[in-house]
């Protein structure tokens, strides 16, 4: 992490201690990232790669699973911590399984996605939509064209 901050310093170094509890997960850092990055996968599916990036400012929480980039948003010093916690949690949840990826696209362009943890259970939650490229959706619906979704399920590991 380049120029790093103490915040985020501390933040790293949380890292191994909330993974520990995670033994199906081999996870390694991102050095190459611009801030924090944390990429994982079960041992007991390698091609299932999630990445937690904590964006240079300390302020930006990001969850990558394939083409979907789910984002959220902590300004308090005190609750980092916690958010990340909850995207590390979040991020072992989705590769793990069962999970579901819902894309969106105009064309080939794809223009949103959703990831939905426990799908089609009790416990199903989303984990938000994410509008990509909604200029392109809206010509795309403008022009009286339909959109193509996209399903793409993991089932439990």
């Amino acid at each position: 992490m380049s120029a790093q901050t103490p915040a985020g310093a501390a933040l790293r170094e949380l890292v191994p201690e909330l993974m520990a509890g995670y033994d199906d997960i081999v996870w390694e850092f991102d050095d190459e990232s611009d801030g924090l990055c944390v990429v994982m996968s079960p041992v007991g599916a390698p091609e299932r790669v999630a990445r937690v990036l904590v964006h240079r400012g300390e302020e930006v929480f990001a969850l990558q699973f394939g083409s979907h980039v789910g984002v959220t948003f902590e300004y308090e010093p005190d609750e980092k911590p916690d958010e990340l916690r909850d995207r590390l949690a979040t991020a072992v949840a989705t590769v793990r399984g069962p999970s579901r990826l819902v894309l969106t696209f105009a064309g080939s362009t794809q223009t949103r996605s959703e990831l939905v943890l426990a799908p089609d259970s009790p416990d199903e939650h989303s984990d938000g939509v994410w509008m990509e490229r909604q200029t392109a959706e809206i010509l795309w619906r403008v022009r009286r064209r339909r959109l193509r979704r996209e399903v793409r399920d993991f089932p439990r590991l």
